[in-house]
């Protein structure tokens, strides 16, 4: 069966790859110009939310979001016949592991990146020179997404991505030194989004109390 889907893909993943790098804009009430989403949202961020990723849907968020979930899906359905589209898509994904404004999308892309590695692995039949070097460029954005991240749910994707890589790789892909260092930053760096996290509940709570004392 996917052999079959696999020869309409070109005829099909054009407009998917166009919905995919839409580029976000927005406007601000009392202003003509149209901006991009990202600038728009870093304008009107509050002071205190520096750390903290903002997540939003619009109509280009959600097309841009729909288009990303079907390269995910194609990847994990057709394997091996994807092989001609992996170069395409990984440029996508990788350049949306840190999409600022939408915690899905990021999610969705850093979960792809998996099956693209195993796609090729898949048509050249071993683990080569060139699976390696697409393994370490995977694994080196999302250790980069991952030092930004505030997202609990968005840390355990990349955390579970980084492993099903190493696990495709197979041994003596990364030295000892390198696994424990590995292994290490990443609990500091969910150690520290859970810390953020709770900071963010805290002032809720207190927010939440100054309120009930004015009220009484």
């Amino acid at each position: 069966m996917k052999d079959k889907f696999a020869k309409y893909l070109p005829f099909v993943l054009p407009s998917i790859f166009s919905m995919a790098t839409l580029n976000p804009q927005m406007g601000v009430a009392g202003q003509a110009d149209i901006h991009a989403l990202s600038d728009v949202l870093n304008e009107i961020k509050p002071e205190n939310a520096d750390n903290k990723k903002t997540s939003i849907v619009t109509d280009e968020i959600e097309e841009k979001e729909v288009a990303i979930q079907m390269l995910s899906v194609f990847i994990d359905e057709l394997g091996d016949s994807f092989f001609e589209f992996v170069q395409q898509t990984q440029t996508v994904m990788l350049s949306l592991t840190n999409f600022a404004n939408n915690d899905s999308i990021r999610t969705t892309c850093v979960s792809a990146l998996p099956g693209l590695l195993k796609a090729v692995k898949s048509k050249h039949g071993t683990v080569d020179d060139q699976i390696r070097g697409l393994a370490r460029d995977y694994n080196a954005n999302i250790y980069k997404a991952m030092k930004e991240e505030t997202e609990t749910e968005c840390l355990c994707s990349q955390v579970s991505a980084m492993k099903e890589i190493l696990l495709e790789t197979g041994p003596g892909f990364l030295s000892e030194a390198e696994v424990q260092e590995l292994g290490d930053s990443a609990l500091r760096i969910i150690e520290k989004s859970l810390n953020r996290i709770k900071e963010l509940d805290d002032m809720k709570e207190e927010e939440q109390e100054d309120e009930d004392d004015e009220l009484d």
